[in-house]
């Protein structure tokens, strides 16, 4: 996310995976959620991950519109590789 911000912002082009999707956590978040393990009693399964997911083609054109730069000429669509 701050690589497409930065880049997009410059107006450099970025590289998207066409398909994409993720959930977003940011750091401090993700630091306060392990430091609270640590002081569990017992074995828990733990999803740190955020719930809602965002379309990585959304996020870019929310960067594109935010900074008014075209998101056909700066965005170029790619295969997710394969898993």
């Amino acid at each position: 996310m701050i690589r497409f911000g930065y880049d997009l912002y410059h107006h450099h082009g970025i590289e998207l995976h066409k398909g994409s999707k993720r959930s977003w956590l940011h750091i401090d978040d993700a630091v306060v959620a392990l430091e609270r393990v640590i002081y569990l009693k017992k074995f828990a399964i733990i999803n740190i991950g955020h719930p809602r997911v965002i379309e990585t083609e959304t996020l870019a054109r929310m960067f594109c519109q935010r900074y008014g730069v075209s998101y056909h000429e700066l965005v170029k669509e790619i295969p997710l590789p394969p898993r």
